[in-house]
């Protein structure tokens, strides 16, 4: 048996590892360096996943459990955050897995990431940056979705990254959300977004609430 069919069954078989095996096994694979989590797709040359980052994944399943989905009446998504100093990843490896996230396409490593954002730790949410908000709003799935939402009801830097974003235009320098081309997916991110202000910043969630209003009118 090869070390990749190992690893994989590993994967496969891990609800059955003690929970002191699992963390080491994490830990491990955690280590790698980014050029072996991922590997290029010999008949696509397309860039996928290795099977030390779809094992990690498949560990890390069973570390983070979920949430409910967005919803923009869900108040679940304003629960108080603490710092938790026992998580599965080290900051460093989470920002390594949010790295690779920006460069593929990865369901599974962006439903992971949502995953471990909600585990009501301020850890994973400090070390997330822009530059993963905004591949998450150029690239909207509803995983990504999800990890927008998340960010911008939890980090205040982040949420004013999204901000400037929404009142954007083609003429500035930071480039525009193109809402008007995915209005279903970013309903419940814009609806997480204006329940999370409600009250607040009255006028920034007016003139946001007109431009998302404005997009959809003219799209029908």
């Amino acid at each position: 048996m090869s070390s990749s069919q190992a690893l994989y069954l590993l994967g496969l078989f891990h609800d059955y590892c003690n929970e002191e095996d699992r963390v080491k096994f994490i830990s491990s694979l955690s280590e790698l360096p980014s050029n072996l989590l991922v590997r290029t797709d010999s008949g696509s040359e397309e860039t996928v996943p290795s099977v030390f980052l779809l094992t990690l994944l498949m560990l890390l399943e069973d570390e983070s459990p979920g949430e409910d989905k967005v919803s923009h009446s869900s108040p679940v998504l304003h629960r108080k955050l603490e710092l938790n100093t026992e998580e599965p990843l080290t900051v460093e490896h989470f920002k390594q897995l949010i790295e690779i996230s920006e460069n593929f396409k990865c369901p599974q490593l962006d439903s992971t990431i949502l995953k471990l954002l909600q585990k009501k730790s301020l850890a994973y949410v400090l070390a997330s940056t822009n530059t993963l908000l905004d591949s998450c709003l150029d690239h909207p799935t509803l995983a990504k979705i999800q990890v927008a939402a998340h960010l911008v009801v939890h980090a205040p830097a982040l949420r004013s990254h999204f901000e400037l974003r929404c009142l954007s235009s083609a003429n500035t320098e930071t480039s525009p959300i193109e809402f008007k081309d995915h209005l279903n997916e970013f309903l419940p991110l814009v609806s997480s977004y204006l329940y999370c202000v409600r009250g607040m910043w009255a006028d920034t969630s007016g003139m946001l609430e007109s431009l998302f209003l404005a997009e959809n009118l003219s799209a029908s």
